[in-house]
């Protein structure tokens, strides 16, 4: 009865040991695989409500951004919603640790109502677009 008690011990002991260790190594591996040499591209936000404004108005909003990365950052490209909207950005690449801001313009002239715009940022970081979204509620020009 002892020897089975020390046989079925002496296994958990021994299955205790393997699982802790299979963790430490796949921790280990995540750890050192992430952001290996790459950018990495954050937004400190992602949508900006510029509220109620009157018809006509040139809003403007900059989202601050980061790499976090270990490698420089380059934006690629910028698409706009509409011709109603333009980014600013600093063209030159963001240095590992850096931020900066891009600089969102939206011209109200011709629309009226709650406007989302959707603008797409494309990176060195991944071949999909980040994109970050302006909404503005615009008065009539008649009330």
């Amino acid at each position: 009865m002892i020897n089975r008690y020390k046989n079925i011990t002496l296994a958990l002991i021994a299955l205790l040991t393997i699982v802790l260790f299979a963790c430490n190594n796949s921790s280990e591996k995540s750890t050192t695989s992430t952001n290996s040499g790459k950018p990495e591209f954050v937004l400190s936000k992602d949508f900006h409500d510029f509220g109620t404004v009157e018809y006509g108005e040139m809003l403007s909003y900059s989202f601050k951004y980061y790499n976090n990365g270990t490698s420089p950052l380059i934006i690629n490209k910028v698409m706009n919603a509409c011709g109603c909207t333009k980014a600013v950005y600093n063209e030159k690449p963001l240095m590992p640790g850096d931020s900066t801001f891009l600089e969102i313009i939206f011209d109200t002239k011709g629309w009226r109502g709650v406007q989302f715009k959707q603008i797409s940022i494309f990176t060195n970081e991944r071949e999909h677009a980040t994109n970050i979204i302006v909404k503005a509620e615009i008065n009539d020009i008649t009330n």
